[in-house]
């Protein structure tokens, strides 16, 4: 599972930048979701 998948399933989003570099946006994730993912 990616990135992404782990942040959508719990309503947040991870854009692609480029190269290498992603920005997740967590509003709404709580400690216990952080630690998992």
């Amino acid at each position: 599972m990616d990135l992404s998948q782990l942040f959508g399933n719990r309503d947040g989003y991870v854009f692609l930048s480029r190269f290498d570099n992603m920005v997740a946006v967590s509003n709404g994730l709580d400690r216990e979701d952080h630690t998992l993912i």
